[in-house]
């Protein structure tokens, strides 16, 4: 981790849905982990291609994650770019070791052996990232923070909300 106070977690989302329960594995995970440990969530939609209004996370900036979520409500319709994205940014040099967790389909859905969840699954072994593919996150734990890294980096806190 490049700072032991947080837990950085790039998430590729499709949806709003999508992007709430990869927030809520965030949010498990740091609940497992020391206490006082924050999550800096980076959030990607290939929405976001072409936008210069939101600056699209490059790969070397995903290379500094400690994990990379796919989190998908219609696995079938994410567009290969996705694909090219992810494995760009899982096979960028690390210093640690990674993760890849994919949250494909609403929560009833099994997509684990979809086309998506086995493309990533190739993506991680050809990049050397543990693969995680949770089918259910619980309940989202009370009172865990999502900030971001720094005052700064939130344009809500900077105007005092």
């Amino acid at each position: 981790m490049a700072d032991p106070g947080y837990l950085k977690v790039v998430v590729a989302f499709d949806d709003q849905a999508a992007y709430r329960r990869a927030l809520k594995l965030c949010v498990r995970v740091c609940s497992e982990l020391e206490e006082g440990l924050r999550v800096q969530p980076l959030p990607w939609t290939p929405d976001y291609l072409g936008r210069s209004d939101w600056p699209p996370i490059r790969p070397r900036q995903a290379a500094e994650a400690d994990i990379v979520v796919v989190a998908a409500s219609e696995p079938e319709e994410v567009p290969a770019v996705v694909l090219a994205w992810v494995e760009q940014c899982c096979a960028q040099p690390r210093t640690a070791a990674g993760l890849l967790v994919a949250l494909l389909g609403d929560s009833g859905d099994d997509d684990s052996n979809s086309f998506l969840a086995e493309a990533l699954r190739a993506i991680a072994a050809r990049t050397h990232f543990a693969y995680l593919a949770p089918e259910h996150l619980g309940e989202l734990p009370v009172g865990r923070d999502l900030a971001p890294r720094s005052p700064r980096a939130s344009p809500r806190r900077a105007a005092g909300g």
